[in-house]
């Protein structure tokens, strides 16, 4: 099997690194779910944007090729290869499963394969943390209706959510059974067309489970699981909304000897156990292997709580915003306040990225002179910042995009960019791609230190 590539001259030397990443995947997946179903493929350099999988190719725009090894992760590469599986090679019917499918055995599974448990944890949380923040209960629709991707809505649905169910799935019947049951499907179908109850008669073949009511629930059914935690008379009680209803979930238990994992039988939307009385802690999911709809207290305080919130505005510096005309731009449709005329009465009701330290933001001179900057790990001054317990002065080639409760309403959501310097704005123009950290920091125009606030965990219990 050949694996070819076709780069612009000024992109040649990316060739072999792509060519090597895609042998490399080809021979993994083969043997993880069948042998590869074509002669060759090709690696195909674009003059325009784009990222689409085809039988045996894959068609790439300068600017992914350009991406390097960034696009040699998950959901990059990969993902485009693996449709050569699931899409180019099992074609779809009845609902486009192909999507979470591939986003499972590729992005998920390549953190998983390539990475450690606490990778696939954060990756896990990340798919409830993406979902909780772009899908609302007015745009939601069910997995089965998802047919491709438009918006983030779609992406979150499809992909997310969709992808989630072979995680739900092979939890129940087991990692043996559920590989047996994609090559089952892959061996089958090859050639021909699929649906989402081909996968779930596999996998009922392999393991001997009934998976009716957890396939149909989670494709045919709005929303997902949201779980709350309570003491009771027993002793914990587990209440579940959403399309789930009859589930095992981990229940991790903190004793004087250690922590030790459990699985709680969820029936009917409900669970009740009894604790150990020398018990200290109780988290349920502490993994997040259960897809679920997460609560405004659980998500990360970060950029994105901005851009996806219904009303927002950029504060923008009093003096000179020509550093800034690229990335704004980029916000279109944003409410646009000048840093002077930026009342509390006016921000009232609105989440706010803030362009510009105190030394050029009256808005983010009023809060530091408030003392409302006072972060964890981050602490912003009229004159620089403590962040990660480095301290930084004016002057410096430093930026700091940081993210935080709006001083200005405690519903809303604020972040703020703040240059050390003229040389420090070089990442202005990209803030929106960093937008997942609760905080960052560049260091001659590098990120140099990045890290998340805590968030609460309302499916933890402390007991003593």
């Amino acid at each position: 099997m050949t694996v070819r590539s076709y780069f612009f001259k000024d992109d040649a030397a990316q060739a072999e690194t792509y060519r090597k990443a895609a042998a490399d995947w080809i021979d993994h997946w083969s043997k993880l779910l069948g042998p590869y179903p074509y002669d060759d493929f090709s690696i195909v350099e674009n003059f325009f944007s784009t990222g689409y999988g085809m039988p045996a190719f894959t068609l790439l725009g300068q600017d992914v090729i350009r991406m390097g090894p960034r696009y040699l992760m998950e959901g990059g590469l990969g993902h485009e290869i693996l449709h050569c599986w699931w899409g180019n090679g099992v074609f779809i019917e009845g609902g486009n499963w192909c999507e979470a499918a591939t986003t499972y055995c590729s992005n998920y599974h390549w953190v998983e394969f390539t990475q450690d448990e606490a990778a696939a944890r954060k990756y896990r949380r990340h798919t409830s943390v993406r979902y909780s923040m772009h899908v609302t209960f007015e745009n939601d629709y069910p997995v089965r209706e998802f047919m491709g991707k438009v918006n983030e809505v779609d992406n979150e649905i499809g992909y997310g959510k969709g992808s989630m169910l072979f995680h739900l799935a092979r939890r129940q019947i087991g990692d043996r059974a559920f590989w047996l049951a994609l090559r089952r499907v892959f061996r089958e179908k090859l050639g021909a067309r699929a649906s989402w109850d081909d996968f779930r008669k596999a996998m009922e073949a392999e393991s001997g489970e009934d998976l009716s009511s957890l396939f149909k629930a989670w494709l045919d059914e709005e929303g997902a699981p949201e779980m709350s935690l309570a003491k009771s008379e027993k002793g914990l009680k587990l209440r579940v909304a959403g399309p789930l209803r009859d589930f095992k979930v981990r229940v991790r238990t903190t004793l004087p000897s250690g922590p030790v994992d459990d699985e709680v039988q969820v029936k009917d939307r409900l669970a009740e156990w009894t604790i150990p009385a020398t018990a200290t802690r109780v988290e349920v999911d502490p993994e997040f292997d259960v897809f679920r709809r997460l609560s405004p207290a659980e998500l990360p305080i970060c950029l994105n709580r901005v851009v996806v919130a219904s009303k927002k505005a950029v504060i923008l510096p009093d003096g000179d915003v020509a550093p800034y005309v690229e990335l704004l731009t980029r916000l279109e449709g944003w409410e646009q306040i000048k840093g002077a005329g930026a009342t509390p009465e006016l921000l009232k009701g609105k989440s706010l990225l803030v362009l510009g330290g105190p030394d050029a933001n009256a808005l983010a001179k009023r809060w530091a002179a408030d003392g409302k900057l006072k972060l964890p790990k981050v602490e912003i001054r009229a004159d620089g910042w403590t962040a990660d317990n480095e301290e930084v002065k004016l002057g410096q080639d430093r930026g700091l995009l940081v993210s935080f409760v709006s001083p200005d309403d405690p519903a809303q959501q604020a972040a703020l960019f703040f240059p050390a310097s003229p040389a420090a704005l070089k990442p202005a123009r990209l803030l929106l791609y960093y937008a997942w950290d609760s905080w960052l920091v560049w260091r001659d125009g590098k990120i140099a230190a990045r890290g998340e606030f805590p968030v609460a965990n309302p499916l933890a219990i402390d007991l003593k």
